[in-house]
């Protein structure tokens, strides 16, 4: 389990600016995995718009790559 010390630390910040960001350890935990579903989405939506001729097990295979 990380503290908000390891948190800062390789953020390469200080704890009080983590804080300032994010009011809790859950708070940015919500905020990482918002970012994260973002990046992914982003993805599909990116995908999806290139013209492709693969069956979907190709596709879901190369995306994972």
């Amino acid at each position: 389990m990380a503290t908000m010390d390891d948190v800062a630390a390789a953020a390469g910040v200080g704890k009080q600016t983590v804080y300032r960001h994010f009011k809790s350890k859950e708070a940015l935990f919500v905020g990482l995995v918002s970012s994260m579903c973002a990046q992914v989405g982003a993805l599909l939506v990116s995908a999806q718009e290139e013209q492709s001729d693969g069956s979907p097990d190709v596709e879901l295979r190369d995306l994972g790559w």
